[in-house]
């Protein structure tokens, strides 16, 4: 797989992630709610809130390793969802490039 080409307008809008948008339709395909969401990482440990959860998904937070993985848990999704995912991004991306 092609890294993704960031340009310089991307890396001057501030954003943090570039997976946050993939995570959104992934929690959208599943009909489930950034609260619903956030409800479930909470019960499994993570002190996030909704507003955070939304700044992660928006790109304006940056996610860790470790975050992902809990953030892909509790959508219920597998990192081989998340490749999926990403490879239609980048599709879409680079069609409108």
């Amino acid at each position: 797989m092609v890294p993704p080409r960031i340009t310089p307008a991307e890396l001057a809008s501030g954003k943090r992630n570039i997976l946050g948008s993939v995570l959104r339709s992934l929690r959208e395909e599943r009909g489930l709610t950034q609260s619903s969401v956030v409800g479930r990482l909470q019960r499994s440990g993570w002190d996030v809130s909704r507003h955070v959860y939304g700044y992660i998904e928006d790109g304006s937070r940056a996610l860790t390793d470790l975050e992902l993985f809990s953030v892909l848990a509790g959508l219920g999704a597998s990192p081989k969802d998340l490749e999926i995912s990403f490879r239609g991004f980048l599709k879409k991306r680079r069609s409108s490039d």
